[in-house]
């Protein structure tokens, strides 16, 4: 077996595109086909973060069901940054817990520390402006 060797500087990049797809994969089971009933929900939060990824969880299969590996990820850009959103098809009439989640490059997990958020979906639900560990 020959074993590849790739530059120090792409060490990086490389193990960081194995954890963005693992954590796009992890998620690809969940989806399901958007009906009359469904609204799409985004989960906008505001966070400063040292490298790490933010998710959402919750009690909705659409988040993972409380499974961290199988959270939602929120991604950003460098304009947006440190606004974080990515959004879920939710049956309307549900009330769903959720709670934003901190993942390190090295995979350890931090839950917010605040009581969990709630979310009632209706046919005009938009979305959430949520602040990481704050409470509106």
């Amino acid at each position: 077996m020959t074993k590849l060797r790739f530059p120090v500087a792409w060490r990086s990049t490389l193990l960081l595109g194995a954890l963005l797809a693992a954590l796009f994969a992890a998620t690809a089971p969940h989806a399901r086909a958007a009906t009359a009933a469904d609204a799409r929900v985004s989960f906008r939060v505001q966070a400063t973060t040292q490298g790490e990824t933010l998710l959402v969880s919750g009690s909705a299969p659409q988040l993972g069901s409380w499974d961290p590996a199988k959270a939602v990820p929120l991604g950003t850009t460098a304009s947006a940054y440190p606004h974080w959103s990515s959004s879920v098809q939710l049956p309307v009439g549900t009330t769903v817990q959720y709670k934003y989640i901190k993942r390190s490059p090295t995979g350890e997990l931090t839950w917010e520390s605040t009581p969990n958020r709630t979310l009632t979906v209706s046919a005009g639900t938009t979305g959430t402006d949520d602040r990481w560990n704050v409470l509106p």
